[in-house]
């Protein structure tokens, strides 16, 4: 490996360490924020296992944005319903609800609302995710100052 690429995996791997970082040091006060921020972080996940796949490959590595997160879907629904997320509605239903919502729903059984199932739920949820991840990345980058 060059040391030009050597160099490249240390950045990245330094900036996805410290958008973590600022990741896990979000507060949360809901079931809903604890959700989404677990979310947030699958998504970072996610963008480390793209990231580790091109430098073990040769590849560059891709900037950490929408497009590459959707993994090739059109939005946030899409991804939700193609199986890059949770699947079963009890799944969803127990990373994003109160004890009480849980119990109004049956543990996931019923719908949500009357107006959105669990999958448009799960899709605002990663909707919200994404744009923690977003502030989190800003946020690093201003303070680094070696984001793409």
């Amino acid at each position: 490996m060059k040391k030009s690429q050597t160099n490249n995996s240390n950045n990245w791997k330094n900036e996805v360490n410290e958008i973590r970082a600022r990741l896990e040091a979000v507060k949360t006060r809901s079931c809903w924020g604890r959700g989404v921020k677990g979310f947030a972080l699958n998504l970072l996940r996610s963008y480390i296992d793209i990231c580790e796949y091109c430098d073990n490959n040769g590849r560059p590595i891709p900037e950490l944005n929408e497009k590459t997160l959707l993994n090739g879907t059109d939005d946030w629904n899409a991804y939700c319903y193609s199986g890059c997320a949770l699947i079963y509605d009890g799944d969803i239903a127990k990373n994003l609800c109160t004890p009480s919502e849980l119990k109004r729903t049956d543990n996931g059984n019923k719908a949500p609302n009357d107006r959105e199932g669990w999958q448009e739920v799960q899709a605002r949820a990663y909707y919200q995710a994404f744009r923690l991840l977003k502030s989190c990345v800003k946020s690093t980058c201003t303070q680094v100052g070696t984001c793409r």
